[in-house]
Formats: structure tokens, sequence, C-alpha cells
């Protein structure tokens, strides 16, 4: 039994901190426990001697060998990997599109050996890497090159986005989404889907197109993309029927009446959706008999050689969804000749009261009368 118990405090002491064994007594003497304590101490220095010793200066801190690349890079995106150094803590990666690192960047400085690189666009890439750790460092390694060939296919087929359909004002917009290495958009434009007499309504490298001004009836628009190695195939077409509600009713401006000469000018106000307008005359104010003196797209109409008389217009606006209500009328009076002479009515003479009604009859071609006074007949001072 006492030989069992020697051989447990003997395993003790080995596997535990001397710390630990102060706190453990089992009754073991203390010649026992001496001889563990220095079977211990040789153990701990063996160990020590095993341990290898920090490199002395820079030279024994190699630097890194890169793995062989993948050449040429054909998307722009790799990785730069290196091999472990024994005794580094850390590692520095530059890079510089020149072989002679006249303008390094630095990379990557870190424990790692091995960088992710993305989204570079072509050219030749240059790396150089070096170990450290805290005390030194190693000299830069060979230097490793990526060359970057990014093969670029035309662009794929666009989607365009649908329309609100229908449309009541012929105005909209026509848009869709980009498509990667894209450098250009042709949109066409046809009245049928089979595109048979097609359009080209855009070139360039937006990704919408402003319509507008279309008259009833169905649109159809297709869209390509292109890049300098070539199109995409036509996208998917999409439609939109345009309704155009008539417009409103244009106001006609007033004209100056009396006019003396037979020459004026009727004006009107825009109405936005109108694509031309019509104005009417007549010389009764029902139009009972009427003649259309203008129809076109002007905001106006010169008048010229009309005669004694009064005239009225009215005008109205169109579009290809109808024409508008007529607008209110506006009449002038034409005086070309002067009026007449009129005719006084004889006066009941002698008058008894101060009160009496002088009167005339219409004398042809008047527009207004003048009526004077005066105590002697030859009107010195009327």
């Amino acid at each position: 039994m006492k030989k069992l118990a020697n051989f447990i405090i003997l395993f003790i002491f080995i596997l535990f901190p001397l710390e630990v064994h102060a706190k453990i007594n089992f009754g073991v003497p203390s010649a026992v426990k001496n001889k563990v304590v220095q079977l211990k101490e040789k153990i701990d220095q063996k160990k020590t001697e095993e341990q290898p010793s920090l490199p002395a200066d820079d030279t024994s801190l190699v630097p890194p060998d890169f793995d062989t690349p993948v050449i040429p890079d054909i998307d722009g995106d790799y990785a730069i990997t290196w091999s472990t150094v024994g005794y580094a803590t850390g590692y520095v990666l530059e890079e510089d599109d020149d072989a002679l690192f006249s303008n390094p960047a630095e990379a990557y400085s870190g424990a790692n050996t091995s960088l992710s690189i993305t989204g570079k666009t072509n050219g030749t890439y240059y790396y150089r890497v070096k170990a450290v750790n805290a005390t030194t460092a190693s000299t830069w390694g060979a230097t490793v090159y990526i060359l970057v060939a990014i093969t670029i296919n035309p662009p794929s087929t666009p989607v365009l986005n649908s329309l609100t359909s229908p449309d009541v004002d012929g105005i909209y917009a026509v848009s869709w989404s980009s498509v990667n290495y894209a450098t250009d958009y042709t949109l066409e434009e046809d009245n049928n889907s089979s595109f048979t007499s097609p359009v080209e309504v855009y070139d360039g490298t937006g990704t919408i197109k402003n319509i507008s001004g279309k008259t009833n009836g169905t649109y159809y628009y297709r869209l390509k993309a292109s890049n300098p190695n070539g199109d995409s195939s036509w996208s998917s077409s999409v439609s939109v029927v345009i309704v155009l509600a008539p417009p409103s009713a244009p106001s006609l401006n007033s004209i100056t009446s009396p006019d003396n000469d037979g020459a004026y000018t009727v004006n009107w106000s825009l109405v936005s959706n109108a694509t031309g307008y019509a104005l009417e005359e007549s010389t009764d104010s029902v139009f009972s008999t009427s003649s259309r003196i203008y129809a076109g797209t002007n905001l106006s109409c010169n008048v010229s050689g009309k005669t004694d008389n009064t005239y009225y217009y009215r005008v109205n606006a169109s579009n290809t969804g109808g024409s508008s209500s007529w607008s209110a009328t506006r009449s002038v009076t034409v005086y070309t000749s002067l009026p007449s002479t009129p005719s006084l009515n004889a006066l009941s003479s002698p008058d008894s009261d101060g009160s009496y009604t002088v009167s005339w009859g219409s004398a042809s071609g008047a527009s207004s009368y003048v009526l004077q006074e005066d105590d002697n007949s030859s009107f010195t001072s009327p």
C-alpha cells in the first residue's frame, strides 16, 4: 500500500504545477517529494531546450514565396497567395502597375497568407510580399504579376417596362432597366406588332424616352442594347393605346368695335391638348348661316375687306378625340363710309313749361348721334 501511495503522489506532482503541490499533503516523506520536484525541473528544462530560438537578425527571416497565379484573369477578380514563413507574425503585400514598383500601394498588411482582389479592369498588376515580426522584416520576395484581360460579350437583352394603357393625352414615357456591359440602347416604334415599318425614336445611353404629341391609335415599342462587341436581341415589345379626349373650348378675345376700315384680327386662347382650331363667321348672332374662315393650329386670324355690317365669330378646338363645343360669341360692327344725315322731328312751339323732347329719325350707317343746342340759328356758341 505504501508503494501505491508513493506512485500516486509522483503522478500528481508531474501533472500539476508546484503551486498546487503545496496545497496537497498525503503524508509523503520529504525525500520522495524532493525527488519528484527534481524530476519535474529536468522535464521543464528539456522542453525549454527543444524550443527554437527567434532569429538573431533579419537575414534569418526569409521572404515568402508566391503561389503561381492563373494568367490571364478574365473577370477582374482573383486571389494572391503566398507561403508561410517561420517566425513571421505578419505580411505586407504591395501592388503596382509598374514592374519596378515606382509607385507601389500597400494592398494588405496582416497575418493572413492570401488576399482576394475584385473589380480590376484590363491591365497588368505586379505584387511583392515580405514577412515581418516584432523585431525585423524580410526582404521583398520575388515579384508576381496578374494580367487582367476581361472578355466582354454583347450585352444581354434589356426588358421594357409596361406602359399604362389606354393613354388619354398622348404623353407618356417608355423606360427600361439597365443591362451590364451595355454602352448604348436603341428604341424603335411602330404602329403594328410585327415592326414591318419601325421608326427609331431613341439612341443613347439613358434608360427612358419621353413621348408626346401622339394621336389616337396603338403604338408598339421594342429595345436592344449594344456595346463595341455587338448587339443584344430585340426585347419583347410593349404597347399603348391612345384614346384622346376632345379638348375643352377655347375663349375668344374681345374685338375692338366699331371698326372703320373693315380690317381687324380675331384671336383666341390656347387649349393644351388641341391639335387644331376652327373659326366661323356669321352676320347673325345665332349662326343660322355661317362660313368657316380659318382652320389650323394658329391662335389668331386676320380679317380684312369687310363692308358695313355687324359680324359675329365663334371658335372651337379639336384633336383626334373629337371637337370641343363652340366658344362664346364675339362681334364687331364695321363702318367704312359716313352715315347719312339724320332728320330732326318738329317741336311744338311755343312751349309753356320749358319741358319738351327733341327727337330724330335714324340715319343709315350711324353708330351714335350728337345733338347740339344754341340760342341763335347760326350756332355761334353751341
